[in-house]
């Protein structure tokens, strides 16, 4: 396990410590205290999740854009599945990456349907840049 790095939008990425942290920091997602949770082997290979309203959305990627992949429970919503984790299957799925251990079997991984593969932080750092953006030029011109 020493070969993982840990990382949030509250923390640099640091080397992996405990399971018992990464839980923790998913805690911290549904407490606010953090956007997003990466724990990764390498820059593409990684597990990563971030908060929606019904859940976690996790995504896993296995070396390129090709493997990149979104969880999903299965037999969830009448056997369609969703991509909506709650805390148990979060922590089962980081689990089983950060112990090498085969994925829990209540889930399944597909390709997101709108595959972007900007790691979830990504997603934030362009909304602020754009946010200050649009602020600078209020103050030049407003």
């Amino acid at each position: 396990m020493t070969d993982l790095t840990i990382s949030t939008d509250t923390i640099t990425e640091r080397p992996f410590a405990s399971e018992g942290e990464v839980f923790d920091l998913l805690h911290d997602i549904v407490l606010g205290k953090a956007e997003f949770l990466i724990v990764a082997r390498a820059s593409e290979d990684y597990i990563q999740a971030a908060k929606r309203e019904d859940g976690f959305l996790v995504e896993w990627r296995d070396g390129n854009a090709d493997s990149h992949r979104e969880a999903i429970l299965v037999g969830a919503l009448d056997g369609e599945g969703t991509n909506a984790l709650d805390m148990d299957s979060a922590k089962g799925v980081f689990s089983s990456y950060i112990r090498k251990a085969p994925q829990p079997t209540y889930v399944d991984w597909r390709a997101p349907e709108l595959l972007d593969t900007t790691p979830v932080y990504g997603y934030s750092a362009v909304l602020l840049v754009a946010v200050v953006l649009l602020g600078f030029g209020f103050v030049i011109f407003g």
